[in-house]
């Protein structure tokens, strides 16, 4: 399944909130379970026994996974009242915090679930453009820098063929 840069956002901050304890064994927790070998199952089952907070952060962040397959706007919404009264109710103050922060902007989460559209696109052209005045040190005056985001954004030719009307 293809997941969207807001999966891997919502995704990223709970993994940022995750990423309480178990230093040097962190990489077990950011692993999929279903890429898993058994024997990696088993490591990070003993590491959940070891760790009873940070087990059951994992547990909750990937339980929150399954939300980005739905497309109809109630079963998203009844997964995530579950899930949300779940981590609030872990007494991990952090995954108490994400889910927090994930009900603020739970209505622009339906939104991408039934439209799947994201403004990424805008970003990326944001960025070539922060990048051609980056590259430029600056321009003259601001007709200069609208001919180099049409050349490098839009494709204009630098040398355009005359016609002869």
């Amino acid at each position: 399944m293809k997941r969207n840069a807001a999966s891997f956002r919502c995704v990223r901050l709970a993994l940022r909130w995750l990423e309480l304890g178990a230093c040097r064994r962190t990489y077990a927790w950011l692993r999929n379970p279903k890429n898993m070998k058994p024997k990696e199952r088993r490591s990070l089952t003993t590491l959940s026994k070891q760790f009873r907070t940070i087990g059951r952060a994992w547990a909750i962040k990937e339980s929150l996974g399954h939300l980005w397959k739905y497309r109809r706007e109630w079963i998203p919404c009844r997964c995530f009242n579950s899930w949300y009264n779940w981590a609030v109710r872990s007494r991990i103050p952090a995954i108490a915090d994400a889910a927090r922060t994930f009900k603020r902007h739970f209505e622009n989460i339906i939104t991408y679930l039934s439209l799947r559209i994201t403004n990424a696109d805008a970003e990326r052209l944001n960025a070539k453009i922060q990048w051609i005045k980056h590259q430029a040190r600056g321009f003259r005056n601001e007709g200069r820098f609208q001919r180099a985001i049409l050349f490098h954004c839009a494709g204009l030719d630098l040398y355009p063929a005359h016609s002869n009307s």
